[in-house]
């Protein structure tokens, strides 16, 4: 069934809008007005207006919703006629679209952009290819640009995916223009090499179709040199490392702590009955790490996971006061804290995973049954706030996967159409709709997807897992 244009009132106050300059705000507001036509701005560049109507008009447009008097030939004429200019608008905006004149990477303007330009279609009375051709192209505009492939250079799976993983998670917009601060302006003229060599390997990443090679090793080869990579310490090419320790040394050597304005950190507050210390909040780290050895630990799901960083310790045993002679077994309460919440964008999660085989006698990774995709919700304090409390909810964004059968690195990464990328290498596997079974994360990188404040009531402890204990008589003061 033809859809017919609303009879709305069109907002003649809306200039007309170069293509060029085509807001989704914009556009929506003209597809609004029931009828678009082409036409030239003040400049003789392509653009689009609204069609002025008259009462004349308008009253056509009621009379084309009633049945019979609808075929009467004015009524029928101005119908074809706005059929025809929203034609003409059709073919142009696919045109510019098929430029890549709306690659929008914030997920709420294409949605309004695709909606108004869905009005835009049912108007034009479009064909089943004009649609499908739309939709394709709706696609392609919103797509993110992927990494191509990494070459292994001989055991840098661990490294290949250590620096997609790192340039995901802080964002290639924002890493690029750090690094070329620190090209132009470090005195170490050895981070400003590596600067270089790291900005060059990342442009090549998102322009090229086939794996890269040469722009991997001159990074590599330059890294070897700072003192931290030192190849007494940490040989990157011929030697299987760990993704965790490369990205450390990584944030090292580019200075990426000052990248993160309001990193997610774990204040601790140890209670002795009625009385408080002071809390203590850790140092942030490119990575939050959780330990799990335990047979429980392997049933964890990934909130549960993200629970147990918080009640991983529950009672310290240590003295209370100075002048003691004995030691007291205190409550330990660990919370969430960040300086501003809105400016907390991501956070990274390393999970180490050994257990005890008592058939082998050694200790080997757990294989958990968490989903690691799925978001998660936890409370954090805003320090900048008084101690305001927010919930937030953290989608995972980036997951490296270690296999210990293979000792192989692999990562998933996931797109803004909710699909998954799998880096393996030099191969890149596109448009997966879910991470394969058994998949576990070694590190993840969460996106902050949603905050919520919380009403401040009476603050209470967390809940312990383990009774407490009372206090103890062995251990003095050595």
């Amino acid at each position: 069934m033809q859809v017919l244009p609303h009879p709305a009132i069109p907002q003649n106050d809306i200039p007309p809008i170069p293509l060029d300059d085509m807001h989704p705000d914009r556009f929506s507001a003209l597809a609004d007005t029931g009828c678009l036509e082409v036409c030239d701005d003040e400049n003789g560049n392509l653009a689009l207006q609204a069609i002025e109507r008259t009462l004349s008009d308008l009253l056509l447009y009621a009379l084309s919703y009633v049945p019979i008097i609808n075929q009467w030939k004015p009524i029928s004429a101005f119908i074809e006629d706005i059929k025809d200019k929203n034609a003409d608008v059709l073919e142009l905006f696919l045109q510019s679209l098929s430029t890549h004149s709306y690659i929008l990477q914030d997920e709420n303007a294409a949605r309004h952009l695709e909606n108004a330009a869905r009005q835009i279609l049912d108007r034009a009375g479009a064909t089943p290819l004009q649609r499908h051709v739309f939709d394709q192209l709706i696609n392609v505009a919103r797509a993110e640009p992927q990494m191509c492939g990494f070459s292994n250079l001989g055991n840098t799976c661990y490294a290949n995916t250590g620096l997609k993983f790192l340039v995901h998670s802080i964002g290639k917009d924002s890493l690029l223009k750090h690094l070329e601060e620190l090209k132009n302006t470090s005195p170490d003229e050895i981070k400003k090499e590596s600067a270089e060599k790291f900005i060059t390997l990342i442009n090549a990443a998102y322009g090229s179709d086939e794996p890269i090679q040469d722009e991997l090793e001159a990074l590599f080869n330059s890294l070897q040199r700072h003192p931290n990579f030192s190849k007494q310490n940490f040989t990157i090419i011929g030697k299987q490392n760990d993704t965790q320790e490369f990205l450390v040394k990584l944030s090292e050597c580019f200075d990426l702590d000052s990248l993160n304005e309001s990193p997610l950190m774990m204040q601790t507050t140890l209670i002795n009955g009625e009385q408080k210390r002071d809390p203590k909040i850790s140092a942030p780290n490119f990575a939050t790490d959780v330990n799990l050895a335990s047979n429980e630990d392997a049933n964890l799901d990934l909130q549960g996971i993200m629970n147990k960083i918080l009640t991983s310790e529950t009672e310290r045993e240590i003295r209370w006061n100075d002048d003691d002679s004995e030691n007291t077994y205190v409550k330990v309460q660990n919370e969430w804290a960040t300086s501003d919440v809105h400016k907390l964008k991501r956070f990274n999660l390393h999970i180490n995973a050994l257990g005890f085989n008592r058939e082998t006698s050694k200790e080997e990774r757990l294989f958990l049954k968490a989903d690691f995709t799925t978001p998660v919700t936890i409370t954090v304090i805003e320090k900048e706030r008084g101690g305001t409390q927010w919930q937030l909810t953290l989608e995972p964004k980036d997951i490296i996967v270690h296999d210990s059968r293979l000792s192989h690195y692999y990562m998933y990464t996931r797109d803004n159409q909710n699909a998954w990328i799998e880096h393996n290498d030099a191969d890149v596997t596109s448009d997966l709709k879910a991470l394969p079974v058994g998949t576990q994360a070694k590190m993840i990188s969460f996106e902050v997807t949603n905050r919520k404040i919380i009403d401040n009531g009476p603050r209470t402890l967390l809940p312990l897992n383990v009774p407490s204990r009372p206090q103890s008589t062995i251990m003095p003061r050595a």
